[in-house]
């Protein structure tokens, strides 16, 4: 999985490289191991450098795979609760993508056998 990592109005520490890639681990368990394809965008930074409360940091994720492309966004008063924001809802996505596809398989796999039953009577 190639995930690369920019920051904006922020320094981009070794922490917190590490902190996402960690917590972007998660997805291997829904993406194929075949797929090579996999790539994905993290963009970290403050929304603006007056603010000095409020929603200041934000989150934006874009991932590609199998074919399909993803995108989150979520902003937060941390950088830390923006990135599990972000995390939370690109896996959500994922996830319903593999659970689609899975259950779009299995319904071929029965209605080909149906009509292979059929034939043999």
């Amino acid at each position: 999985m190639n995930i690369t990592t920019k920051a904006t109005n922020v320094v981009l520490t070794a922490a917190i490289e590490e902190y996402t890639t960690k917590k972007l681990g998660v997805l291997k368990k829904y993406i194929g191991k075949a797929d090579t394809s996999v790539g994905g965008q993290i963009e970290l930074g403050k929304t603006t450098r007056h603010h000095q409360s409020g929603e200041v940091f934000r989150a934006e994720i874009s991932l590609h795979v199998a074919g399909k492309d993803f995108w989150t966004e979520a902003t937060a008063e941390d950088l830390y609760t923006a990135i599990d924001k972000a995390r939370d809802e690109i896996v959500r996505m994922v996830r319903m993508h593999k659970d689609r596809d899975t259950t779009l398989k299995r319904a071929g796999g029965r209605a080909a056998k149906k009509i292979i039953r059929r034939g043999k009577s």
